[in-house]
């Protein structure tokens, strides 16, 4: 990619084995995984409430219908003329938004009872269901941290690609985002009807502190197709020569020569970790 003395690019060709290759090898949105794994105390209280966290849990995230790779902002105060005439937006703290999770309900009902069961726990919902019927039932709310804590380090989205983990030509990156601090918050009203019956589906809305992603097995034995803007350029001299001098690309560090043996077999990689064709 020719860039200009201002750094901005030029315009230039791009050849459709090239675009096919750098482009159109993208990511699916049907494939994921999730992992809602309450705390012990919260666990414990779901046991004694007849849900099996270890025996349920897997089926209740494999029934995971969608959800959302999370998305934040930040937060940003006007600054007025510090310089004559110009207002500026200064940065101040990043904002994360809600997480929200729709499920297929199992015949059960285990997905209800689970987060039902948690939120109870979070409002101090402690006793049968029977004394709550009482109008004059009280509550008092956990304290999130702890022991007894109702917050969790182990909710987990895991993206990937349908050829994770083939031998040849799969792709081995994921991405993994851990949820820290993270409970539900609310769950959706549910409607039921008379109408044409369909699945019924169950959405549960989770806030958390942070979160934190991790790209892990960037690329595989398949997946390093691309080629570099500033590749080796081979060029026939009109004085009988070749031209091995590479271009310099923006950021001024000027790509290594390379032998035009190793880099027609393939294993030639510039500067910025491309392989070179």
């Amino acid at each position: 990619m020719a860039t200009s003395s201002s750094g901005s690019p030029n315009p230039s060709r791009v050849r459709t084995s090239d675009f096919k290759s750098r482009v159109l090898h993208v990511a699916q949105t049907s494939v994921y995984l999730v992992k809602l794994q309450p705390p012990p105390a919260v666990a414990s209280f779901l046991s004694g409430r007849g849900l099996n966290y270890a025996l349920s849990g897997p089926d209740i995230e494999l029934a995971c219908t969608q959800t959302s790779l999370p998305g934040h902002q930040l937060n940003t105060i006007d600054v007025m003329n510090d310089y004559r005439g110009v207002s500026e937006k200064m940065a101040y703290r990043k904002q994360y938004d809600n997480l929200a999770f729709t499920f297929y309900v199992d015949h059960d009902y285990d997905v209800v009872q689970m987060f039902e069961g948690w939120i109870d726990y979070i409002a101090g919902h402690t006793l049968t269901e029977n004394q709550y019927i009482n109008q004059y039932a009280s509550y008092r709310m956990n304290y999130p941290e702890g022991t007894g804590g109702y917050r969790c380090n182990s909710v987990f989205v895991t993206k990937f690609e349908k050829d994770v983990g083939a031998r040849k030509s799969g792709s081995q990156s994921k991405l993994d985002y851990t949820f820290v601090g993270a409970y539900p918050l609310s769950i959706n009203s549910t409607p039921v009807s008379y109408a044409q019956s369909d699945v019924l589906k169950y959405t549960v809305n989770m806030t958390y502190i942070r979160y934190v992603m991790s790209r892990k097995g960037r690329g595989g034995p398949g997946s390093a197709t691309r080629v570099s803007p500033y590749r080796f350029q081979e060029s026939g001299s009109t004085s009988g020569g070749s031209n091995n001098t590479a271009p310099t690309p923006p950021n001024g560090n000027p790509t290594p020569s390379v032998d035009p043996t190793a880099r027609r077999q393939g294993v030639a990689r510039d500067a910025n970790g491309f392989l070179i064709r």
